[in-house]
């Protein structure tokens, strides 16, 4: 059953500096809010108006309890008049922050924030609930077990910490027909200075980007909680309190299996926390990166296609960011690389499989252009310093680079006779499936991951490929 709200109360929209009645509706598992205005005609007025459009910030709520809520980033629909009788109007907030009075969207900024992320618990091995078997007891009873909370500074006016909470911290027995136990990992952002809360919306995503990271598939937010200063008591300080969302972000949570992890919370603490610390220092370079990567997991209905599109583009922006985006820097550091694999590469006669290495990096048409090819940048990539083989299914790799750049052409530039030298639809998932390898291998290694530890996921990882390759081709013979 999904836990909604609905509360009457007077709406004041500070921008037109006018109230109104309405009625505040909130789905907390759909995660929708939207306030239903009324204006009532009269003698004087058979058309009444509700004089806002496209978008407010800020809608003060006084209900009719006597309570307060302030609804934050408002899109506003269309008015519906009804000559003589009423005009209604409907509002869909982003954010309902319950029991906050404040003047103005500048007042909206807080010390704290609270986020449940939800099915991050095997994730985050902070907590669980094991079965005791007490030798007085005539009966068995399950006790919450829970490790000290993780806190890292991201940096001197911020801390991030993960702490396990439940709705019972004893041991007890099971001696009704039901009862429902609950454990979460919380994700808790303090500031020294009270931050705005766009500000904070950008903390929390770049949280959630890393466990989406890590546990290699999409995360939710299930509930946020915030501590402003205008809810303070003189004894208990600073008081808690929810925050409603209206984004819509309505996703089945999946915990996961462990093994299919590429990293958890304890990977990230290892070494004096020195992914933790890569992932913030590194964050705004590896942002548009992140962003395509996780498309993978952050869109449920994505297409082959589009995936594909998002990968290679993720794989040219890394290229760029982190390898080289100078033509003489990039020829300096494959010969490097060719210098430190191949120490006969620079003999009066090159072997030619280290030729056949140096042309995927650098491939005849490069010496024609000034800058960077695409074609060069995944040559590159794919080779991985020779640290690692990543799969090229049926082709051999230049062939598979080739098919890669054609198949990028042909979406990109379209041209119906380009679509021969493209993957064909079928093999797009297999192609997306090497490319994301190669993504998580660089992206691990940015953020630090142990280097077998990544070799081993990645490797998995193509084992299944090639596998799943191996009977689709049985399958069709």
């Amino acid at each position: 059953m999904s836990e909604e709200y609905r509360v009457s109360g007077e709406w004041y929209i500070p921008e037109v500096n006018k109230s109104y009645s309405g009625e505040l509706y909130i789905n907390k598992d759909a995660k929708t809010i939207a306030l239903h205005l009324v204006q009532i005609a009269s003698e004087d007025s058979f058309m009444p108006e509700i004089n806002v459009h496209g978008r407010t910030a800020i809608v003060k709520g006084t209900l009719i309890n006597g309570g307060m809520v302030l609804l934050f980033d408002c899109d506003i629909g269309d008015a519906h008049v009804y000559v003589g009788s009423m005009t209604e109007k409907w509002l869909y907030p982003k954010y309902a922050f319950w029991g906050l009075d404040i003047s103005n969207a500048e007042e909206l900024c807080f010390s704290e924030v609270r986020v449940d992320f939800g099915e991050i618990i095997n994730w985050a091995e902070l907590c669980s609930y094991e079965w005791t078997f007490p030798d007085s007891a005539t009966y068995d009873s399950i006790e919450w077990k829970a490790k000290s909370p993780i806190e890292f500074e991201i940096n001197e006016d911020t801390t991030l910490i993960f702490m396990a909470s439940t709705n019972k911290s004893k041991p007890f027995s099971i001696n009704t027909t039901e009862y429902t136990l609950k454990q979460s990992v919380d994700v808790i952002l303090k500031y020294k200075a009270a931050k705005h809360w766009q500000e904070i919306l950008n903390d929390v995503l770049l949280v959630k980007n890393l466990i989406t990271l890590g546990k290699g598939c999409a995360i939710y937010i299930n509930e946020i909680h915030y501590k402003h200063e205008k809810n303070s008591d003189e004894h208990l300080g600073i008081r808690e309190a929810e925050c409603f969302l209206g984004t819509g972000e309505d996703g089945a949570q999946k915990s996961g299996h462990p093994m299919d992890y590429l990293f958890n919370l304890n990977d990230l603490c290892n070494e004096n926390f020195t992914c933790l610390n890569n992932w913030f220092q590194k964050y705004m370079l590896l942002k548009p990166v992140i962003d395509l990567f996780t498309s993978a997991f952050n869109y449920k209905d994505i297409t082959a296609e589009m995936l594909f599109l998002n990968l290679t583009q993720a794989l040219d922006t890394y290229h760029a960011r982190f390898i080289s985006n100078s033509l003489e820097d990039y020829k300096t550091k494959v010969a490097a690389i060719i210098n430190k694999n191949y120490n006969d590469a620079f003999q009066k006669q090159e072997p030619e499989h280290v030729q056949s290495y140096r042309e995927i990096m650098l491939p005849p048409a490069q010496n024609e252009e000034k800058y960077i090819l695409f074609r060069s940048r995944v040559g590159y990539l794919l080779l991985a310093d020779f640290e690692i083989h990543f799969a090229s299914l049926d082709y051999t790799l230049k062939e598979f680079i080739k098919k890669i750049i054609d198949t990028r052409n042909y979406y990109t530039h379209y041209d119906p006779s380009k679509e021969k030298h493209a993957f064909t639809s079928n093999l797009l998932p297999y192609v997306n499936s090497v490319l994301m390898s190669v993504l998580t291998y660089y992206v691990l290694k940015e953020i630090g991951i142990s280097g077998e530890k990544v070799k081993e996921k990645i490797n998995r990882n193509l084992s299944n490929i090639e596998t799943s390759c191996l009977l689709r081709e049985k399958k069709r013979s």
